[in-house]
């Protein structure tokens, strides 16, 4: 719906922002703020379609953890909610709705290969392991394996390709229809944009949603981080989820400083501080599951090689 953008200290709102993204832009401080918006969730549109890819060409979820999936989902359903209750912009909806399709896609992918087709296929190359166990592969994959390795990045884009355009397109119809919608309004009974009188019962869902929704982005990465520390496998997942993550978290983050943060504001902490908790503060833990790919995948095994190399060496000195 059409709106319309007060004047703030003399200065009038950006024109085409307000009648094409419905928001009051004063300065370029908050254009740059929704621009990393934007880039935000261009990067979570596009994250899990590596781990997709990975997990159908391996057909190895194990290198997840469940709890941290599910921990995820939670985030985006009452991220969703949020959404629902506190009257967001049909992307913003759209966009959380996406999250959570893409999310039960990954769980319903976990369950089918770890689940139903190593019970399926018991006696033969599979075999029934937990999600917290290790996984033991046949000697004559390993080669299969390394040839997923250098495919991976080839793979996945000519996979994504359709999807992106799918999301493009989707992107597209939303903002035309807002726009049709704006045009077809007169200016002369909008109301100010962002403004609505929300009920006592839909602020409450709507801020409780938020926190529910951070603390689950948050503490929804300890699970796969002991998870990669206990069984020491990450043949199954795919880093650029996790890289891709850190990218998205990084831009919202930066548009949640950009737009202002004011500690003397009540409604900071209603809601705001738990974006900033489920964002900002989700980046460390993201980067430790990222060192803990590359250790395990490449520098362990190359310290244990160069180790073994120089144990010769040693035991002719001490003789």
């Amino acid at each position: 719906m059409a709106c319309i953008c007060p004047i703030e200290n003399g200065t009038e709102a950006i024109e085409i922002f307000r009648k094409y993204t419905h928001n009051c832009f004063y300065d370029g401080l908050d254009v740059t703020s929704y621009i990393f918006g934007l880039i935000n969730i261009c990067f979570w549109m596009c994250a899990q379609f590596p781990q997709l890819y990975k997990t159908f060409k391996t057909k190895k979820p194990e290198s997840l953890s469940i709890t941290f999936l599910v921990m995820w989902l939670g985030g985006d359903i009452t991220n969703l909610l949020g959404c629902i209750f506190t009257d967001q912009t049909q992307v913003q909806l759209l966009t959380s709705i996406y999250f959570v399709l893409i999310d039960i896609i990954m769980l319903s992918q976990y369950a089918w290969y770890l689940l139903i087709c190593r019970k399926k296929y018991n006696k033969g190359d599979y075999q029934i392991l937990s999600s917290d166990s290790s996984i033991t592969t046949p000697p004559d994959n390993i080669s299969d394996n390394a040839i997923v390795d250098e495919e991976d990045f080839n793979g996945y884009s000519q996979v994504s390709n359709s999807r992106f355009i799918i999301v493009l397109m989707t992107l597209l119809y939303v903002f035309a229809q807002e726009y049709f919608m704006s045009s077809s309004e007169e200016s002369n009974d909008l109301p100010y944009c962002g403004e609505k009188d929300y009920s006592l019962l839909e602020r409450i869902i709507g801020d409780v949603s938020a926190w529910i929704s951070g603390l689950l982005y948050f503490f929804g990465r300890i699970p796969q981080i002991i998870h990669i520390y206990r069984t020491k496998n990450v043949d199954g997942l795919s880093i650029l989820l996790f890289i891709m993550a850190t990218i998205a978290n990084i831009f919202y983050s930066l548009s949640l400083f950009i737009s202002g943060i004011d500690l003397t504001d009540p409604t900071f902490y209603e809601a705001k501080l738990a974006y900033i908790i489920g964002s900002f503060f989700v980046i460390p833990m993201s980067l430790v599951v990222i060192t803990q790919y590359y250790y395990y995948r490449y520098i362990k095994d190359w310290w244990i090689h160069r180790k073994d190399e120089k144990q010769p060496l040693l035991t002719g000195v001490d003789q």
